[in-house]
């Protein structure tokens, strides 16, 4: 469990099962709210799996699924603001104690995980809901990335508040590429089966494809995709040059609620294709983000229309900052009076 604290006259409690250094998009935001939030001048006091007991999730071995959170009476001692980002161990005990004691609280919804049950363990879709509309039904707001992901959630009969993701501009940046006939198509991000990589691995157009990541799956592709460049995991820093240097960046995923690899692709220059999905219908345009039920023409549409001037992208950008998708956190954020 990890506290940052700054004199203030307002906490904001974040509860997540996911926090750096995990790989994921939850665990990106939640770095990044991190790093802002006090920057903000809130005290802040972050929930995660750290220093708790845990076991493994029975799906995915790298998840921690933590128990035993024990909330502090000094976390309480001002008006303070509870904000529940994920639907696991802790975002269910987290939401217990508040319900308990009458405490108001707000939750996000980050991942379609009933599509995603649907499609690798058969689970019909209206089963999974009911306990992600259990989970959600007490919250005062629940949070999405996108206006396009709110109106899908009307099966959640609560108010949504818009909180769109942002990306570091400073990190991830643009840099002329080298003209060349060999086109080069790249994937970030986790190496699992929800990421649907198997239709970027498939694709005929590129003459090289680079999957960046690590995850349950990757030895297993290694083998069945030889032609594939599998890197594994790395450090952000590490990123920008793939970035950089690729024509094309491919976002298979059909039930991400965003994706911010995607922002990180076009914050260095290089157009998106995706499949009609949430964050991507939310970014699409005629020069950088071009979307389709057949990634092959998207891709060739890429490449035949994708804006080469640099501005294109960083004036695409320059509202995406993960300051200003903090401040709009905050400024959702229902506060308790003590």
């Amino acid at each position: 469990m990890e506290k940052l604290l700054l004199k203030n006259t307002k906490t904001i409690i974040l509860v997540s099962d996911t926090c750096p250094p995990d790989t994921n998009g939850v665990s990106t935001t939640m770095k990044n709210y991190i790093k802002h939030i006090p920057e903000l001048g809130y005290d802040l006091i972050c929930i995660t799996p750290d220093g708790l007991p845990y076991f493994n999730c029975p799906f995915s071995n790298d998840v921690k699924l933590a128990y035993g959170l024990d909330f502090k009476q000094e976390y309480f001692d001002k008006s303070f603001a509870v904000h529940i980002m994920t639907e696991g161990t802790l975002g269910i005990q987290a939401r217990k104690f508040c319900i308990r004691n009458d405490i108001k609280f707000t939750t996000s919804y980050l991942t379609m995980f009933p599509e995603y049950i649907q499609k690798h363990l058969l689970v019909p879709i209206w089963i999974t809901r009911k306990y992600f509309k259990w989970f959600h039904e007490k919250s005062e707001k629940v949070f999405c990335c996108t206006e396009d992901l709110a109106n899908k959630l009307d099966w959640i009969k609560k108010e949504k508040a818009i909180c769109p993701k942002g990306v570091d501009t400073q990190l991830f940046c643009v840099k002329k590429k080298k003209e060349s006939n060999i086109k080069t198509a790249l994937y970030v991000g986790r190496i699992s089966r929800e990421k649907n990589i198997d239709d970027f691995c498939k694709l005929n157009l590129p003459d090289i494809k680079i999957a960046i990541g690590d995850g349950p799956q990757l030895e297993e592709l290694k083998k069945k995709y030889p032609t594939v460049s599998f890197i594994g995991k790395l450090k952000p820093e590490e990123l920008v040059e793939y970035y950089q240097n690729s024509d094309v960046f491919v976002f298979p995923s059909k039930t991400d609620t965003y994706g911010l690899v995607m922002l990180e692709a076009l914050a260095c220059g290089t157009p998106v294709v995706a499949y009609p999905i949430n964050g991507a219908l939310d970014l699409a345009d005629d020069n950088t983000v071009f979307v389709d039920d057949d990634l092959n023409h998207a891709i060739s549409i890429a490449f035949d229309h994708a804006d080469k001037n640099e501005e294109t992208y960083k004036n695409k950008m320059a509202q995406k900052s993960w300051m200003k998708s903090t401040e709009e956190l905050c400024s959702q954020l229902i506060f308790n009076s003590v």
